[in-house]
């Protein structure tokens, strides 16, 4: 899951907050009300252990939970034929 610790890194340089715990609570907030992105970014501080241990199966949950709320959406952006 390289490419999850990358995008977590990326995202902490924009200017996530440097308390790392802060930034994971408010994370996870935005994650449990289903936001892609939010999922995806926690399964990355997951994967890499910033602001929350190391977990690769939380890592993976979240990760999975942000591909399936991507799936749910795509149909409805994506033009009938």
């Amino acid at each position: 899951m390289k490419p999850l610790k990358s995008c977590a890194r990326r995202a902490w340089s924009r200017g996530v907050p440097a308390e790392a715990d802060q930034a994971a609570f408010w994370i996870t907030k935005a994650a449990e009300q289903n936001l892609p992105n939010a999922q995806l970014f926690l399964s990355g501080m997951y994967e890499a252990g910033i602001g929350v241990p190391k977990d690769h199966e939380k890592a993976k949950y979240w990760s999975g939970k942000a591909d399936n709320a991507i799936k749910d959406v795509l149909p409805l952006l994506m033009p009938t034929l």
